[in-house]
């Protein structure tokens, strides 16, 4: 296998004469070095001073650093400008077979052979394909994560300490107050992507997160996540259907249960090279074990766009519709808001991710309540992730945080609060 994947690096001769920059980076990457050609390569792409041979030498030194999509991706480029490139079509069966997709693989490959190659490489290709079907595929991945947050507020503890009811004024106690403390977060996750034929498959997942506070146990949670459903790729558009099921245990001594059943079908279509859309809804019930009273149904709508800067940035905004019907009336609400994301690849190790989000949550009063108003939440959010792969041993180190401003008409609920967390993740 290992001369087949010598046999399929490509000279950069290929091209025809190179910039300085290309030749520099060529020279770097038969030294190894690839990060530093990389470096050089993506700040000639940036400028859009490039030419094939540049988007060539990108490809390769992201496949050489083991980032196989970011490869694909630069050799999708050259090829839509220049689709008789057969050579370059073999580098990307290969990157595309160390991304363990290996009908993608095979599909590169036979557009070679349709093409009548000299014979000697007609040879290396069916050898490369009979390894292919060798190879076992993995369908499948995992993901298991562990870390520590500080939280300033967790029980959502009002910023007022006195608040007013039955035209009344009321101090709180002290459990009623907001409380900080820090928690233990583990997490695991496994996935598995089944393909049925071409355009559809079957999708299913499993997730369990544990949050353990030191000292507020009562606030502790274990939430289970499984999904399932099927996959159906048409044209240019990807449609999700999963089935979702949730169950929740909140608390340490006394525990608190509820479970959450969702339909959540998911539609995305490329509308361009650079912009996607993102048709997201979610038709969901909740259960109380213990509260019965409170159960609820919830409908939730969440268009929104993307775009693609470059490959290593986008940016999303979208919006978001939900209305939720409780058995207690109280509960029972219509939200309306707008969000806002973006993603950066800085370096091939380091990325990092932000979001905001601004709404508008009306609750409807059908019963007396200890309140003169029907009570309107205006909730701000603010989250930014920051990612670090440690290569020598494929862990992520992971930096976050998060701020919400919940601003009510009704005193009780008006709160502030802010989480933030170390933590280390490993893939499988």
């Amino acid at each position: 296998m290992k001369k087949i994947l010598c046999f399929l690096i490509i000279s950069v001769a290929l091209f025809g004469n190179a910039d300085s920059v290309n030749e520099e980076a060529a020279k770097l990457l038969n030294e190894g070095k690839n990060s530093e050609a990389m470096e050089i390569l993506e700040k000639l792409y940036e400028k859009g001073k490039y030419n094939e041979q540049t988007l060539f030498l990108l490809g390769v030194s992201a496949s050489k650093s083991g980032d196989n999509t970011l490869a694909i991706s630069y050799f999708q480029e050259l090829l839509a400008s220049n689709p008789s490139l057969h050579r370059v079509r073999l580098e990307m069966a290969v990157a595309y077979f160390n991304n363990r997709e290996s009908d993608k693989a095979k599909e590169q490959l036979l557009k070679v052979k349709e093409s009548n190659p000299p014979e000697e490489v007609l040879k290396k290709i069916d050898t490369f394909l009979a390894a292919i079907d060798k190879a076992p595929t993995k369908n499948w991945n995992a993901r298991v994560g562990y870390g520590f947050m500080h939280d300033t507020n967790v029980n959502a503890g009002p910023i007022q300490k006195q608040v007013e009811m039955f035209n009344q004024t009321f101090l709180l106690n002290q459990d009623a107050k907001k409380r900080s403390d820090n928690a233990q977060v583990v997490n695991a996750s496994f996935n598995i992507l089944e393909p049925l034929n071409n355009s559809v498959a079957f999708q299913g997942g499993v997730s369990v997160s544990n949050t353990d506070y030191l000292d507020e146990h009562d606030f502790d949670t274990l939430n289970t996540l499984l999904s399932a459903g099927p996959t159906f790729r048409i044209s240019n558009a990807v449609l999700d259907i999963p089935f979702e099921y949730s169950y929740l245990i909140l608390g340490h001594s006394e525990k608190y249960f509820s479970y959450t059943s969702a339909l959540a079908p998911k539609l995305t279509v490329g509308i361009t090279n650079n912009l996607i859309a993102i048709l997201e809804s979610r038709y969901l019930k909740k259960h109380f074990y213990m509260n019965s009273t409170n159960d609820s149904k919830i409908a939730q709508f969440d268009p929104s766009l993307r775009y693609f800067l470059n490959k290593n940035l986008f940016i999303q905004a979208g919006a978001d519709f939900a209305e939720e019907e409780s058995e207690n009336d109280i509960l029972s609400n219509k939200s309306r808001g707008i969000n806002a994301s973006a993603y950066w690849g800085i370096t091939q190790s380091l990325n990092l991710f932000a979001q905001a989000s601004y709404s508008l949550n009306r609750y409807y009063k059908e019963q007396d309540t200890p309140f003169d108003d029907e009570r309107r939440d205006v909730v701000t959010n603010a989250f930014i992730n920051a990612s670090c792969n440690i290569k020598p041993i494929e862990v992520d180190l992971i930096f976050s945080a998060s701020y919400t401003d919940n601003n009510s008409n009704i005193d009780l609920y008006e709160y502030r609060r802010r989480q933030y967390s170390v933590s280390v993740s490993k893939g499988f």
